[in-house]
């Protein structure tokens, strides 16, 4: 659902006269409106897109006692759709949806029916909420609601359940960032937003609901503090109903929109000359058009012009648009970004930072948790964009997130963010410091076992690590057609597959955050030998976290399969050399070392190996088998990590015995 564009404010001028000559049709004299005609007025509010308005009328219905299902759908449709007040919706749509019914016509105040929508807004306002399972509940009784031939209304509630799924991961994938609020001086009571700052930081617009307008406002820091905001409202002959949406790179130069809900959108521009504010100037045909535009903002030289339409030939809803300002001066022909940037829903407000070229926007496609999310994309270097990538949670929430304006660096932003203690936005500086990591792609593969005998896939486990850190993502037995699945986040993994408690497959596999799709298919199914369960052994070392000496979970899967070969063959013994990196003292990295290979032997020995069996060396940092360092000194944490082991030697190996000796070290690590 698209949130109610701010803009829709400019209407209630042409309602409230309505209103008034209807309450008051005489001096002096007062008629009470009939409850019928307060009904009508406020699904002409609704009709104009003013849900404030609206609300106050059919709650006055609502607490004269017209209680009725239609009533309780139409105050939380409209609680729905006002940013900071839409978990109000879901008392009254769950009212509403007791007397859902496909037969419902909503045109009269008497009718006591809901639609069977109530379901599908009772399921969105659950989400905002975080009820997830609440949500996905709601979305099932929609589907369960919908005549059968209704394959657009499946399609839409396959959508938000698909919101529900990933909000979860995203969540459970926070990115790690500070949050600054700004002071009071420019958060006050009111309702602050769509906040533009120059490259320096030095000047901050933004917009400010005043009274009877919203205000464009600007402030200067001084001496680390910011000034007293100045309404320049006046001075760019604003009559109250323009939104700031872009600013050149030392404020001298704004954009901003104005929606008329009977006509379009369209973008102004603001030129500050000699210390003047010059009157607003629409952009030209090539930018506005009858349709709708809504955003625009400049790429940091000030040459191309980045905006949002919803003219013919795009994607769908609003699409995202590129300008490249010409020899006159002049914006040229529109070009649409693609469908790679652009999906079936809406894209709104983008912003791009300097170079490397990062464009920051909000959709409502892609990999979203819900309304409209944040994404950015790079630019390669041929002008393509890298697939969206979402920014992550908390800056991204079930609700509808706009409006993330970027510094150069792409690394920190300025934002309008709702608090809980009421529905006017403040102003937010965020530093990502850390991006999350949610499970959004998924691995699919098949595997199959040559002459089986009627063995079945009860003895294969499928195993995906992170590389080189290999912490578990999964694991799991594939299902009886030996078809498996797992979700992973963008980075580098090790597939991993066990037949009877030992490796006897793996694939190293890299997926990049601009990773285009959302699954990885391995096309080639994976044959595996059928053999007796302890006749070959891929023999790998055992790896450890930073001055940790703790098995990790990868190691007790492989020494599981090693104890069960030893206690196969009794004659096999096994010497267990420990290591360290590079970092702290020989004396230390000797100690811990040693108890890494200890470690390993206490490990086997409760596997019921015996000690006698099983020799222990500690060797320090001695004999690396990656880099430490770079030939200048340089820190080299991902070749530390592979030298952080205890290797494993097998003596008195049986002929019928198979050993592989595994080695996953990267070439461009590797000591040679």
């Amino acid at each position: 659902m698209r949130p109610v564009h701010p803009l829709y404010r400019c209407i209630r001028v042409i309602c409230l006269v309505s209103l008034f000559s209807f309450f008051y049709p005489a001096a002096g004299q007062v008629i009470v409106p009939r409850p019928e005609d307060i009904y009508e007025e406020a699904e002409q509010y609704v009709f104009a897109g003013d849900y404030q308005e609206a609300l106050a009328s059919y709650m006055s219905l609502y607490e004269k006692g017209y209680t009725t299902a239609n009533i309780s759908y139409k105050i939380g449709t409209c609680y729905l759709n006002l940013s900071g007040l839409r978990t109000k919706a879901i008392h009254f749509l769950h009212d509403a949806s007791r007397h859902a019914s496909r037969v419902y016509s909503g045109g009269a105040l008497y009718e006591a029916r809901a639609p069977v929508k109530s379901f599908l807004y009772l399921g969105i306002a659950h989400r905002i909420n975080y009820d997830f399972d609440l949500a996905e509940k709601a979305f099932l009784t929609y589907v369960d609601s919908l005549d059968e031939t209704d394959v657009t209304g499946r399609a839409l509630a396959q959508y938000h359940l698909e919101r529900c799924e990933n909000a979860r991961e995203l969540i459970a994938s926070p990115a790690t960032l500070k949050a600054d609020t700004l002071p009071g001086v420019i958060n006050n009571r009111l309702s602050n937003f769509n906040p533009l700052v120059t490259d320096d930081e030095k000047i901050l617009f933004f917009n400010e609901q005043l009274k009877f307008y919203d205000a464009v406002m600007v402030s200067h820091k001084e001496d680390y503090a910011w000034s007293v905001p100045e309404n320049i409202t006046p001075k760019i002959r604003s009559d109250g109903d323009h939104y700031l949406t872009g600013i050149s790179q030392n404020g001298d130069r704004l954009l901003l929109s104005a929606h008329d809900p009977y006509m379009s959108g369209t973008i102004y521009e603001a030129e500050n000359i000699n210390g003047r504010w010059r009157p607003l100037k629409v952009l030209n045909d090539n930018i506005n058009t009858r349709f709708n535009e809504t955003h625009a903002s400049f790429s940091k030289d000030g040459n191309t012009l980045y905006f949002t339409s919803d003219r013919p030939g795009g994607y769908g809803g609003l699409d995202l648009y590129k300008s490249e300002r010409n020899g006159t001066g002049n914006w040229g022909p529109a070009q649409n970004l693609g469908p790679l940037v652009n999906t079936p829903y809406n894209e709104e407000t983008p912003f791009v930072t300097g170079d490397p070229v990062i464009l920051f926007f909000s959709s409502q496609g892609h990999y979203n948790m819900g309304g409209y999310d944040i994404f950015f994309s790079r630019r390669f270097d041929d002008g393509a964009w890298q697939h969206p990538v979402n920014i992550g949670y908390p800056v991204n929430t079930p609700d509808d997130d706009l409006f993330y304006y970027p510094l150069p660096s792409g690394e920190a932003a300025y934002k309008p963010v709702l608090h809980n203690i009421r529905a006017d936005p403040d102003i937010v500086r965020y530093q990502i410091l850390e991006p999350g990591k949610p499970a959004r792609y998924t691995i699919n593969g098949n595997i199959e076992i040559e002459d089986q005998n009627g063995a079945g896939y009860s003895d294969i486990l499928v195993s995906v690590f992170t590389r080189p850190e290999n912490d578990t993502i999964g694991r799991h037995h594939p299902d009886d057609n030996g078809t498996f699945s797992q979700k992973v986040p963008g980075g580098s993994f090790t597939l991993e597959i066990t037949q009877g408690g030992y490796p006897v497959y793996s694939r190293e596999l890299e997926i990049p955050s601009y990773f285009p799709h959302k699954e990885l298919v391995l096309n080639a199914s994976v044959s595996l030998p059928f053999r007796s369960a302890l006749d070959t052994l891929i023999l790998r070392n055992i790896r450890f976290d930073f001055d940790q000496s703790d098995i990790r979970d990868k190691a007790r899967t492989f020494l599981d399969g090693l104890a069960m070969m030893l206690n196969k063959y009794p004659e096999i013994t096994v010497t267990l050399n420990g290591y360290t990196d590079a970092v702290g003292s020989e004396s230390y990295n000797v100690k811990l070392s040693l108890e890494r290979a200890s470690n390993a032997r206490d490990f086997l020995s409760g596997r019921n190996i015996v000690q006698n069996r099983l020799m222990i060396n500690g060797f320090g940092e001695n004999y690396p088998v990656a880099l430490n360092t770079t030939p200048d000194g340089s820190d080299v944490p991902e070749g530390r990590a592979y030298n952080r082991r205890v290797e494993i030697v097998l003596e008195n190996i049986p002929e019928n015995l198979t050993i592989i000796k595994g080695n996953d070290i990267p070439e461009n690590l590797l000591i040679k």
